[in-house]
């Protein structure tokens, strides 16, 4: 299990990577960015455009972004990551009060937050019973809530998807329970039919996108 700092270094690259105004805000100084990973002397631009605002210490106003790039490289490695450089980053790039919040419990160790990573959620022949996959994820975001008794109440999924081929009208939803209900949010137009089973143990729903994508197309589902 990782320590509290790597958990908080783990949720900071995420918060960076996910679509939106905080990866908006660092590919602006970006020449180039790969998929899944985070430019670090962008980042470090962004901190030290930041620093020349509202500088904290003497220098601050003359710091350039190298001098940065292996702050926010062992930052987002997890290799270092102080109280003070996670305000820096936060402040920076305007995190929300909820997510300040999340990474500071994050970095103190809490044990009712977890960053949960991998390479799949469930087996293998499993994930291939539907065939080729039409989309690949760049990003997905699971929100789990539990009741006044401890026990799982709900589970949201944000789930950001890039077509891979044209004319992908529909995601299947897979379970390996038919217990439970389905609430289409952002991104679907409804469901499509009733639950199947392509294997014994695995329960599949397909939800309606709310328009079909072109290979190469993103779209936010929840």
């Amino acid at each position: 299990m990782p320590n509290g700092v790597q958990a908080a270094a783990a949720y900071l690259r995420e918060l960076l990577l996910r679509p939106g105004r905080y990866r908006r805000k660092w590919e602006q100084y970006a020449e180039r960015s790969r998929l899944g990973q985070v430019n670090q002397l962008a980042v470090a631009e962004v901190l030290a455009h930041y620093l020349w605002e509202h500088p904290r210490a003497q220098g601050d106003v003359d710091v350039l972004p190298r001098q940065l790039k292996d702050t926010a490289s062992r930052a987002l490695s997890g290799k270092l990551l102080s109280k003070a450089t996670l305000t820096l980053f936060t402040d920076a790039f305007g995190f929300d009060p909820f997510e300040r919040e999340r990474l500071l419990r994050l970095w103190e160790g809490s044990a009712h937050v977890r960053v949960l990573s991998g390479p799949r959620a469930i087996r293998e022949d499993q994930a291939t019973a539907l065939g080729p996959p039409q989309v690949k994820t760049l990003a997905l975001h699971d929100h789990h809530y539990l009741g006044r008794d401890g026990l799982p109440q709900r589970h949201r999924v944000i789930h950001v998807i890039e077509a891979v081929v044209d004319g992908v009208d529909r995601l299947p939803y897979r379970a390996d329970t038919s217990a439970l209900t389905i609430e289409v949010g952002q991104g679907f137009s409804g469901l499509a039919g009733d639950v199947y089973q392509p294997t014994a143990e695995l329960f599949v729903v397909d939800m309606l996108l709310a328009k079909p994508l072109a290979a190469g197309e993103t779209a936010t589902l929840e």
